[in-house]
C-alpha cells in the first residue's frame, strides 16, 4: 500500500475504493445473489490480501468494532455497506457455489477499474507521442505461473499416476500447464496467470488493468484477450504495449492496426534464419544476464541509392536485432559497427476498415545526402498486406535508442507478480481448489493493488493516512513538483 502502515489501514482504504459496485452488478446475474452480498465477498477476497491469510482476517472481522470502522469510512465517500461483515465460512461457500465467478470478476474488472485509474492520471486520453510512448500511457503485460500443490499427473501411455505424491492413495491431480514450447510434451503443474498492468513515474501510480489464465500454450494469445479488453474500455488513452520477447509479428501486427505501438524486445534468432552472431560485450545488453543473447536476426530490406554526380551511392539496409542499420558505400553486409538510421517519427494512417498503418520515416545516414525512407512497420516483408509473413518479426517499430525503455517497463509488472507471490500462499496451491476458485482470488489481489491508487484520494478518511498524505504533498511542493 502506498501510505498504509498496518492491515487495518488497508481495510479502510480498499472498503472506500471506487468500482466495486460495478463489479457487483455485472456479477449479479451470474450468481443469484444480493449486490450487497456480492459486494461484501469482493471486499473479503480483496482484504485477506492484505493480511496474507484468511483465518488472520476471519479473526480481526470477528470484533464487532472494526466492522463499524469499516462501514464509516466507506460512509464517507458514499457507500453503505451491509450490516454483516463477511466470514472465512460464508465467503468459501460463496466462491465455490457459482462456477463461473472468477471468469465473470475478471471480466467486470476492467471497467469497473477505469474511474480509478483515470482518477490518477493513468491511461488518459491525451496527445500522444508514437515514437516514445509516454510511461503512464503504455500498458504492460506479462504471465506467470502459480505452481501446484502436487505434480502428479497421469501418464497418457500407461494411464498411471506418476509424481511425488502418486503413491498415497487417491492423490490430486494438478492440471497441466504445456508451457511456451512445443517441446513441452508432458507439461507442468500448475495455473498460468496473465496480467495487464500500468504506471507513472511515481511509486505509488501503479494500477492493474485486467488479469486471466490460459492453458492453450500460448501466453500471448492470452495476454492479446487482455489487451483486447483493455483498448475496449481505455481506447485512445492506450498508446503502447511492452511485453517481453514472446509477442510474434502477427500479433504485433493486431496491435499496430488497433492504433498502439508494440514495444517488443527481440529474442534470439531461430535455427536455419539470417543472423549474425552477437559479441561477448553485446550479450547482456541486447538480453539479459539470465539469458544472453547470442545470434540476432540481420535480415537484407532493400538498398537506397543516392545520387552523387553522375553516379549513385549505394546503401544497403538491414534489418539487425529490430533495430534498422545501412552499410556503406561499397559495403555488402553489416556489422555490429554499422550505423543505425535514424527515426525521425512514426504516425499512424486510417487502412482498409478501421484499421491503422504504421508508418515509420528513417534517414538514411550518408556522407553525401540523408535521404528520407517510410516503412510500414504494420505491413508484412513484401510491403503487401494480410499475410502472416509480418515484417515485425524482423524490425521493431521502437527506435534503438528507446528499446531499453521496454525492460524497464517489463520489470513494473514482473515487480507486481512478486508482490502477489509475497503477498499470499497461492504458489504452492494452485491445485488446492478450482481454477474458477483460483482466478476468484487472482482478482482480489488486483482489488488491493489498485486500492494504492486510491489511498492517495482517500487518505483523510483513515486515521493513520491523513499524516502519510501531507508528507507526500509538502515533500513534492518543497521539490517544486505539483500536486497530485
Amino acid at each position: 500500500m502506498t501510505h498504509a502502515r498496518d492491515p487495518i489501514t488497508d481495510l479502510l482504504a480498499i472498503a472506500a475504493m471506487p468500482g466495486l459496485e460495478d463489479m457487483a452488478t455485472a456479477m449479479k446475474p451470474y450468481t443469484a445473489c444480493s449486490e450487497d452480498d456480492i459486494l461484501r465477498h469482493l471486499l473479503f477476497v480483496a482484504w485477506y490480501w492484505a493480511f496474507g491469510s484468511r483465518n488472520t482476517l476471519s479473526a480481526a472481522l470477528d470484533q464487532g468494532f472494526l466492522w463499524r470502522e469499516i462501514r464509516a469510512s466507506a460512509r464517507e465517500v458514499g457507500r453503505e455497506l451491509p450490516a454483516h461483515s463477511p466470514s472465512q465460512n460464508t465467503f468459501s461457500k460463496f466462491r465455490e457455489k457459482f462456477p463461473t465467478v472468477g471468469s465473470r470478476a475478471a471480466a467486470a474488472f476492467v471497467p469497473a477499474m477505469a474511474p480509478l485509474v483515470r482518477a490518477a492520471g493513468l491511461l488518459v486520453p491525451t496527445d500522444p507521442r508514437w515514437h516514445a510512448p509516454c510511461r503512464a500511457n503504455t500498458i504492460v503485460g506479462d504471465g506467470t505461473v502459480f505452481k501446484a500443490a502436487s505434480d502428479v499427473m497421469i501418464d497418457p501411455v500407461s494411464g498411471l499416476a506418476n509424481g511425488s505424491r502418486s503413491s498415497t492413495g487417491r492423490p490430486r491431480i494438478a492440471p497441466r500447464y504445456h508451457g511456451k514450447s512445443d517441446t513441452d510434451v508432458m507439461g507442468r503443474a500448475g495455473v498460468p496467470v496473465a496480467m495487464i498492468g500500468v504506471r507513472d513515474n511515481a511509486r505509488w501510480q501503479r494500477a492493474v488493468v485486467g488479469v486471466g489464465t490460459y492453458f492453450d500454450r500460448n501466453e500471448c494469445a492470452a495476454a492479446m484477450r487482455l489487451f483486447d479488453a483493455t483498448l475496449d474500455v481505455y481506447g485512445s488513452g492506450v498508446h503502447g504495449f511492452a511485453y517481453d520477447k514472446l509477442m510474434n509479428g502477427r500479433q504485433q501486427q493486431q496491435v499496430m492496426r488497433a492504433g498502439v505501438v508494440p514495444m517488443v524486445n527481440m529474442p534470439n534468432a531461430a535455427d536455419g534464419t539470417p543472423s549474425l552472431c552477437v559479441p561477448d560485450y553485446l550479450q547482456e545488453v541486447l538480453g539479459s544476464r539470465a539469458q544472453p543473447k547470442t545470434r540476432a536476426v540481420c535480415q537484407y530490406l532493400r538498398s537506397v541509392d543516392v545520387p552523387v554526380g553522375s553516379g549513385v551511392c549505394r546503401h544497403h539496409l538491414f534489418a539487425l536485432d529490430g533495430a534498422l542499420v545501412a552499410t556503406v558505400d561499397g559495403e555488402i553486409d553489416p556489422t555490429w559497427s554499422s550505423t543505425p538510421c535514424t527515426q525521425i517519427g512514426l504516425r499512424f494512417e486510417t487502412g482498409t476498415g478501421r484499421a491503422q498503418r504504421l508508418i515509420g520515416t528513417y534517414r538514411v545516414p550518408c556522407r553525401h545526402h540523408h535521404p528520407l525512407i517510410e516503412i510500414e512497420h504494420s505491413g508484412d516483408r513484401t510491403g503487401s498486406d494480410g499475410t502472416a509473413m509480418a515484417l515485425a518479426d524482423w524490425l521493431r517499430p521502437i527506435d534503438i535508442s528507446t528499446r531499453s525503455v521496454g525492460h524497464g517497463l517489463r520489470q513494473d509488472i514482473e515487480s507486481t507478480f512478486s508482490t502477489s507471490k509475497r503477498r499470499m500462499a497461492l504458489d504452492g496451491r494452485a491445485s488446492s481448489f478450482t481454477l474458477d476458485c483460483f482466478l476468484f482470488d487472482v482478482v482480489g489481489f488486483g482489488l488491493w493493488a489498485n486500492s494504492a491508487l486510491w489511498d492517495v484520494h482517500v487518505a483523510q478518511h483513515t486515521p493513520n493516512g491523513q499524516k502519510g498524505y501531507l508528507e507526500i504533498i509538502n515533500k513534492r511542493l518543497r521539490a517544486g513538483h505539483r500536486p497530485f
